[in-house]
């Protein structure tokens, strides 16, 4: 169903997506991007391009009892999602942070999105217990936990980002995969997550915190796991996407 009937579409995307945006970006790689809105894309009623956007800070790394006699998964990143309308010829100014270094609860880093004016913003997670946040969307949800034994050498997995549809997992103190995003239901969704939770699970998107058995690793924005074998592992790096 096209949500907004008054937008002539030149090329369709499948799923939730069809009828509502031309085309779209995402960016999986740290750095500082600029996107131009291009004059071809089609326009609301007022004349605008409608956009939409969400960005992931970076997990916290983990920390080995080996090396500072506590081992504790880092905690995931915050996510922000929103919907804008802008002129054509709008620029989109694009951050993309690293996830934190490892055995010093090094945060990660802010994913930030600027478009006409306004910020999307989404925190890294800080040490065990201190998720990033999201602000500035029409949906900010919160990073989970690590995981957490105190002063021992036991499995601890990272707290998975959190997304469009729900705050972050926390991560659980066994030797199994960082908690996972959980498969939302596309139709039980509003709009504006919905069409988030589509394009994400098409790019397989999805892993959360690092495993304590240090088989698998975090994936954008979950906090790093740490076994009571393995080595501690870094915070993932952030993510972001466009809808345009």
């Amino acid at each position: 169903m096209n949500r907004y009937p008054n937008l002539v579409v030149r090329e369709r995307l499948a799923g939730p997506l069809a009828g509502l945006f031309a085309t779209h970006r995402h960016f999986p790689k740290v750095g500082t991007f600029a996107v131009t809105l291009p004059d071809w894309l089609p326009r609301t009623e007022k004349g605008l391009v409608l956009v939409h956007a969400g960005v992931i800070g970076g997990g916290c790394g983990a920390c080995d009892y080996a090396v500072t006699a506590q081992n504790r998964g880092g905690s995931g990143a915050g996510c922000a999602v929103r919907t804008f309308e802008v002129p054509p010829g709008s620029e989109a100014s694009i951050v993309v942070p690293a996830g934190g270094a490892i055995n010093a609860a090094i945060a990660g880093g802010t994913a930030s999105l600027t478009l006409g004016g306004v910020t999307l913003q989404a925190t890294g997670g800080q040490d065990y217990n201190h998720p990033g946040v999201g602000s500035g969307g029409d949906i900010n949800t919160a990073g989970g936990n690590g995981g957490s034994a105190g002063l021992t050498s036991s499995v601890q997995c990272g707290g998975s980002a959190g997304s469009p549809w729900e705050n972050g997992r926390p991560g659980a103190s066994a030797a199994t995969p960082g908690p996972k995003w959980r498969r939302p239901s596309i139709v039980s969704l509003d709009d504006l997550a919905a069409d988030s939770a589509y394009w994400l699970e098409l790019t397989g998107f999805g892993q959360g915190g690092g495993s304590g058995d240090g088989g698998g690793t975090p994936s954008f924005g979950g906090g790093g796991g740490v076994g009571a074998g393995p080595a501690a592992q870094a915070g993932a790096q952030g993510f972001a996407w466009l809808f345009f």
